[in-house]
């Protein structure tokens, strides 16, 4: 997602649009979904459930790896 493209004009508002609405508001629908099944739950130990969100910048360091690890071979002279 860039803020200018290459040619230097402004980057689609309708493609950050839709990742805004993929990345907030589904997670939030995923949450509030699943937290209303888990309080229909009969309690164990005094709990009906636990949500666990991660957030990571690996996605982002591993495409920058496979990037540097895909360079040309020369093909061997044997």
């Amino acid at each position: 997602m860039r803020i200018l493209d290459k040619e230097g004009k402004a980057g689609s508002l309708e493609d950050f649009e839709f990742v805004i609405r993929l990345n907030l508001i589904g997670s939030f629908n995923a949450l509030r979904l699943g937290a209303e099944r888990m309080a229909q739950l009969e309690p164990i130990d005094g709990e009906r459930g636990v949500v666990v969100m991660t957030a990571s910048a690996a996605a982002y360091e591993v495409r920058s790896a496979r990037s540097t690890t895909r360079r040309p071979r020369r093909a061997s002279s044997a």
